[in-house]
Formats: structure tokens, C-alpha cells, sequence
């Protein structure tokens, strides 16, 4: 049914034979040196045209023998020449080696020559296509006796006998076999050149659609601006464009209108052209389908979802609708993207493994196989790559000598992940001393299902009967979370105890598990104490909250995690400052304070586990200054030491307060002079805690210095005057000044006062 360009197919079957050793030498055609097809063109009847071959060694230091005799030089006919036609156009007489000196001898000293090839346009031969075949090779000169060629080269020679003044290189074009629907048409070139010794002049150019209906989107032969001038020798170049829209076979005739005799302008000569081509097509039908889905017309074949680690294959059965036989070269699995192979989809059964060429309407299987080894999505591509283009059928579209059919598949796997993995549910008493504390703990925790399946945990369990879990099973579909709750049952006598939680599906025991621990501890009956303390004013206070077991004396706070105190004191000699918990059972805790007005603070205190074991609880430390009674006593009340953040009030407490007590005037002495008050007067008034105001007199001129201390003797203000006699008013702002007791010191002269104020 096809056509094809049977000289591409004669060079490759000569090639066969050439013993292709390109550090030996070369051969190539000086007017088209990268072509191995050389066209002559068409030639006027009884002229001669030469085509020129380099012979090039690139042995210097060795003479290489080119004789006019086999293997080195051998013109002869085209097998695709009718063997009945006895044309002589490339070898008439003795023309060729008369043209050229056989043998030619290269060596050091001349390591290039040329072989000069004729075609003479015979007069008594009928117009129309010549072809020959030539072999050009190279033998060492001492192998002249029995030769083997080092290397050949094989060319394909075409001419045209004519007798018009103007004439075409062929009498075809030929497209042979082109893809329907082309995205752009195949183009091929029609040549036309001037055979005459004068200029020739066409006039107009028309084409005729010899079979099929004429569609613009099928033949595309383009316009040229006429008169057309081709001069002495001259050739003209269409880009003669073919797209076929269906399968049948599609001819055209384009005619050049030419003078071939200037003083004869009445008298008109044509060059005829016919073109040929026929559209074909290619594409496969499902037939059958199993353990997959085909979408899209076997473009796509979905696997679908599988386990990881475990293996799926589809099977497809293609059938050839198309108008050609298909031929299979090779087929690979590539990446999604990149020419890569994959490990995840196998061949398992090739297309086409026992039938070489598939043809129309037959059927063949081909079989994948899928395994995954991880969770997710899964793309590869499935190339079938056929010989059309060795068949030399046409296509711009490079996806039309290959069939690319999409891999699609999920790995699923379901994985479990937990909240957390070690559970530590504390000290829970067996017999509590407050019967309102219980004698379990429950926790609940989420399980996290991350995979891309369902999991199914049939058994949920623990080693250990004093923990307890509610489900025992439980589903989880993927992306999705489920709560399971936990039970710690405390019980006697004290001790630690642990266990393990593991979940088990029907396949097999997953390898997350839960650590559990929980102490079971007895009641206890403590005391929180505060010791006596006496400090000088001005100074602070730091106390600490003792917490003993009555029994031995020993630290109780490792069984805590929680507590609240309440404290009352005369806020007259002191005034919460914060608080320490370094080195106490309360560091690492989150310690809240709530201070009132009335002499009293309230505490909380917290972790997610236990107290550290101290028997200070923490330390408390608190502003001191003179007031209107030597001591306060510092009371406790409703304190509660709880655990697990459950009961509140865990640990049965007795409670001994402690007390302040003023130990001196802080050391500075009220020093007052002879002179009456009538006299000098100092005195401050704070307005706010702002600043404050300082009011004094003089009975007369004299030095004054006023000085501001911090209660470390720290001067924190000092100024000197010279003052005439009258009363004076002083505005010292205390924004720069930190927290804490400050002392004002007046002198003047003999005259020397301090009294204390407190910067909140």
C-alpha cells in the first residue's frame, strides 16, 4: 500500500558492508559534503554535469591505493532502477577514467585528491529519473593482490534526462506515509532549476487536486511572485507542506508556466510535479481490563490502592485500530518525569513479546505489576516505541512513534502515632486521709492516625491489671484521630508501679507502645511550719515555709504537686516583696501570688509532675520597717497540699505559725540640737509615690545639706546650699528610685534630722 524512500533503505544495506574505521581516512561530496544522497539535478539532453568526492587520509606515515575496480570504487546501479532499462547516463564509455588518474596514491606527500563523477544527458534516452550507487574505499597499497577495503563510503547518486529548458529535480514529490491531524504540515522541498544557456522566464504557477476532495488543510503549496526570473543555472526552492486530515490517498499536480525561447514569448513550456502522500493513523482500543481501571482509551491505567510492601498486576489487552501494522522497537517504565527507570512498576508480561509486528485489528496483552514501598501516589510512564520512522512515516508530533501510556497507583499503609508515649500518672493514695480524694487517676490520650488506610486495632491491652484501658478496640480512619482512656487503680501497699500498653492488629502487634508508671502511696500527716525571726527594720525578710512527715522529720513534698497557702501579717512592719523557689521543693513550679491590702496573701503552686523532695516548700520575703508594734505574728491558714491536680487536699497538715520581730532602730540615732523647733524644722510629706515634699526653716543664713540613703547607706541624692534665713519647700521626684525604704538626712549646722519614707 506504502511507498517508501528506497534509497535511504539501499544506504543502509551498503553500509553493511563498509568496514567503518574513521581513523583511516574520509570521503565526502565537495558540492553537498553532508548529504550522502547527491543530486544532480535535471540536466538538458546532451550536456554533462560533475559532481566532485574529496578522498582524504589520515594515515601520514602510511600509502593508502584507491583503484577504479572493487572493493575501492564501484558505480553502479540503483537497485531501485527498472533492470530492463539499459541507461548509461553515470558510466557512458570510457568518460570516468578519462576524467580521472586511477589509482590514486595518498600518502605523506599528498594526503588528499578528488574523484570526479559525470552524468551526461544522453540524447537517445527517454527523459526522466537516473540513479546509480557509488562505492568509494581505501586499501593499504601491498593488498593490491588480494584486497580488503580499510574503509568505504557509500553514496547515492540522482539525476534527471530532460529535454525543457526548465525542469524539476523530480517528477514526485513524495510524502509517502504522514500522521493525520498534524499540528503543523511535514514540508518537503520542490526544486526547480534553469537547464539553459540563457535565462528563463515563468509566468505563472497553478495546481490541480487530482484525487479526494479539496481541503486547504491538506496539500499547502505556497505562492510565488510571477514573472519569475531563473537564471543560467540557477535553481528555485517551495517548501511544499503536507497535513492529511484522513486515511486515504491524496495527489496534486503543481505546473510552473515558463518561455523557454525569449523571442518566441507566444510559445509556452510546463513543469509538471505531481505530489503524493497518505494519511494514516495509529491508536489502540481496550479490549479487556483486570485488577485496573483504563481511563482515557489505554492512556492511563490506574492500579489503584494496594499495601505497601505487597505487589498488584494489571493486565490489558490492546487491539490496533489504526489503518498500519504496528511494529514494536522497545518499551520501557520511565519516571513520571525524567527518563529514569522505576522499581515500583514492572513488565511482567511485554507487549507484543511473541508478535514482531502487531497488525490491523489484532490484539495483544501486556502486564504491570505495582509495588510500592512507601505510602502515597504513584506515577510512572509506560513508553511503547514503534518503527514508523524507520518505516520513514511522517510526523512533526514526536508522541506518534511512541505510545505513552500513564502508571497510576497508591501505596497505602496505615501508621499509627502517639500523643505521647510514656504516661506517668503520680502519687495516688490507696487509703486517702480526706475521703474526698479519689483512689484512682484517669488520663485520655489520642491516637493519631498519619497513613492513608484504615487501621484496625483489635486488642488494646496492658501487662499489668492495676492499669486499666477503655476501648480494648478501636478503628481509626486514615487522617483521622481517636481517644482511648487509661486507669490507674492505686493499691497497697506503697510502690511503684509500671506496665505497657500494646496494640495489636489482625496482622500483626505494632511496634508503638505506651510506658505507664504510677506510685501507690499511703495517707500522710505532715506539718507546715514558719520560724521566728527578728531583723532590724529597713532590711528584708526572708522566710521559709518548712513541710515535714510527723512521723520521721523526713521531706512529704515528692508526694505533692499542687498547694495553696494563705498568709496574715501586720502590714505595718512588713510588705510582700516576691518570692524564691531555687533549691526549694517548689523550683520548676508555677507560682502564683495574690497580695491584699489587709495584711494578707494568698499562694499557688503547681507542676505537671511532683514537688522536688525538700522540706522547704519555698521562701518568702517580705519588705520590713518601723511601725507601731514590735512584732507580727505570721499566720498560716487553709493550706492544702494536693496531688494530681485531682484532690487538693491530699496531705493532712498541722500548722505552726511563725512570727517577726523588730531587732533595733535600725542603728541610726535621732540626733536633735540646743536650737528650738521654733527655730529650725525639717519635715516630708510623700504626695504620692511620685515624689515627695520637704519643708525646713532656717533662723538664719546658713549651710545646708541634704542627703537621700537607700537602707544600705547608699547615698542615692546628696545637695549642698547656702541659704539665707526664711522656710524653703523642696519637690524630690521618685521615679528614679527603685522599690524599698529611703532615709532623708537634714543637717544644718548642729541641726540634724533623718526621717525614713517608702517608695512602692
Amino acid at each position: 500500500m506504502f511507498k517508501y524512500y528506497n534509497f535511504l533503505i539501499i544506504i543502509f544495506l551498503f553500509s553493511a558492508f563498509g568496514m567503518y574505521a574513521n581513523n583511516v581516512g574520509q570521503v565526502y561530496a565537495v558540492e553537498e559534503p553532508d548529504s550522502k544522497i547527491i543530486y544532480f539535478g535535471p540536466l538538458l539532453k546532451g550536456n554533462l554535469d560533475t559532481m566532485h568526492f574529496v578522498v582524504q587520509s589520515y594515515l601520514a606515515d602510511t600509502t593508502l591505493i584507491i583503484r577504479n575496480v572493487s572493493p575501492t570504487f564501484i558505480l553502479a546501479n540503483s537497485p531501485n532502477s527498472n533492470t530492463s532499462d539499459d541507461y548509461f547516463s553515470f558510466s557512458f564509455g570510457d568518460i570516468i577514467n578519462q576524467m580521472n588518474n586511477f589509482p590514486f596514491n595518498l600518502d605523506k606527500n599528498k594526503l588528499l585528491d578528488t574523484i570526479k563523477i559525470p552524468f551526461m544527458a544522453l540524447t537517445e534516452e527517454p527523459d526522466g529519473r537516473r540513479e546509480a550507487r557509488l562505492i568509494i574505499g581505501f586499501l593499504y597499497i601491498d593488498d593490491a593482490e588480494s584486497p580488503t577495503a580499510l574503509y568505504t563510503d557509500t553514496f547515492f547518486l540522482i539525476a534527471k534526462n530532460t529535454s525543457k529548458y526548465l525542469d524539476s529535480y523530480d517528477d514526485f514529490v513524495k510524502f509517502d506515509s504522514v500522521f493525520i491531524n498534524q499540528t503543523n504540515p511535514v514540508i518537503k522541498k520542490l526544486k526547480v532549476k534553469n537547464t539553459y544557456t540563457t535565462n528563463i522566464n515563468a509566468i505563472t504557477q497553478n495546481w490541480n487536486l487530482i484525487s479526494q476532495q479539496y481541503t486547504e488543510q491538506e496539500f499547502f503549496i505556497p505562492d510565488a511572485t510571477y514573472p519569475l526570473t531563473f537564471y543560467v543555472g540557477n535553481n528555485k526552492e517551495w517548501d511544499v507542506g503536507y497535513s492529511p486530515q484522513d486515511t486515504l490517498p491524496d495527489t496534486a499536480e503543481v505546473r510552473i508556466i515558463f518561455i523557454p525561447n525569449a523571442n518566441e514569448p507566444s510559445k509556452l513550456d510546463t513543469v509538471i510535479t505531481k505530489l503524493y502522500g497518505v494519511g494514516v493513523q495509529q491508536s489502540f482500543n481496550v479490549v479487556q481490563d483486570s485488577n485496573c481501571v483504563v481511563v482515557g482509551n489505554a492512556d492511563t491505567i490506574d492500579i489503584g490502592s494496594i499495601r505497601v510492601g505487597t505487589t498488584k498486576t494489571a493486565f490489558v489487552k490492546l487491539r490496533n485500530v489504526g489503518n498500519i501494522n504496528y511494529g514494536l522497537v522497545r518499551q520501557n517504565i520511565y519516571d513520571e518525569i525524567n527518563d529514569i527507570s522505576v522499581d515500583y512498576f514492572n513488565i511482567q508480561l511485554p507487549f507484543c513479546k511473541d508478535t514482531p509486528s502487531l497488525k490491523i485489528n489484532d490484539v495483544d496483552s501486556f502486564a504491570i505489576s505495582f509495588r510500592p514501598d512507601k505510602k502515597g501516589n504513584f506515577i510512572a510512564r509506560y513508553i511503547l516505541e514503534n518503527d514508523f520512522k524507520d518505516r520513514k512515516i511522517l510526523s512533526n508530533n514526536i508522541n506518534d512513534y511512541k505510545k505513552i501510556i500513564i502508571l497510576k497507583g497508591i501505596g497505602v499503609e496505615p501508621i499509627l502515632q502517639l500523643e505521647k508515649d510514656t504516661i506517668d500518672f503520680g502519687n495516688v493514695s490507696y487509703a486517702n486521709a480526706n475521703q474526698d480524694c479519689p483512689t484512682k487517676k484517669d488520663t485520655i490520650i489520642t491516637l493519631f492516625n498519619i497513613g492513608n488506610a484504615e487501621i484496625i486495632i483489635n486488642d488494646i491491652r496492658t501487662n499489668n491489671p492495676v492499669f486499666q484501658v477503655v476501648p480494648t478496640n478501636i478503628s481509626i480512619p486514615a487522617s483521622a484521630s481517636a481517644q482511648i482512656q487509661i486507669t490507674f487503680n492505686s493499691n497497697a501497699p506503697e510502690n511503684l508501679h509500671n506496665a505497657t500498653l500494646i496494640f495489636e492488629t489482625n496482622d500483626n502487634i505494632l511496634t508503638q507502645k505506651i510506658t505507664l508508671f504510677g506510685t501507690s502511696i499511703p495517707p500522710i500527716i505532715a506539718s507546715m511550719s514558719i520560724p521566728h525571726i527578728s531583723l532590724k527594720p529597713g532590711t528584708i525578710l526572708e522566710i521559709p515555709i518548712e513541710l515535714v512527715n510527723n512521723t520521721d522529720n523526713s521531706s512529704v513534698s515528692q508526694y505533692a504537686s499542687n498547694f495553696s497557702i494563705s498568709l496574715n501579717y501586720n502590714p505595718a512592719l512588713l510588705s510582700y516583696n516576691n518570692y524564691i523557689t531555687f533549691g526549694t521543693a517548689s523550683e520548676g513550679c508555677n507560682i502564683e501570688v495574690n497580695e491584699f491590702s489587709n495584711g494578707n496573701i494568698e499562694i499557688n503552686g503547681g507542676k505537671t509532675s511532683n514537688l522536688q523532695q525538700n522540706t522547704t516548700l519555698l521562701k518568702l520575703r517580705f519588705r520590713t520597717f518601723l511601725g507601731d508594734k514590735p512584732t507580727t505574728e505570721i499566720a498560716i491558714s487553709n493550706a492544702k497540699l494536693g496531688i494530681n491536680d485531682i484532690c487538693d487536699d491530699y496531705i493532712k497538715l498541722n500548722l505552726n505559725n511563725g512570727s517577726y520581730s523588730i531587732d533595733s532602730i535600725c542603728g541610726l540615732e535621732y540626733k536633735l540640737n540646743n536650737i528650738g523647733r521654733d527655730k529650725y524644722d525639717y519635715s516630708i510629706t510623700k504626695n504620692d509615690n511620685e515624689n515627695i515634699e520637704i519643708n525646713f526653716n532656717l533662723p538664719f543664713e546658713i549651710p545646708v545639706q541634704l542627703t537621700i540613703c537607700n537602707y544600705l547607706g547608699s547615698e542615692v541624692l546628696k545637695e549642698n546650699y547656702f541659704l539665707p534665713q526664711g522656710t524653703y519647700t523642696k519637690f524630690v521626684p521618685l521615679l528614679p528610685l527603685n522599690a524599698g525604704i529611703y532615709y532623708t538626712i537634714f543637717q544644718a549646722g548642729l541641726y540634724y534630722k533623718v526621717i525614713p519614707f517608702i517608695k512602692w
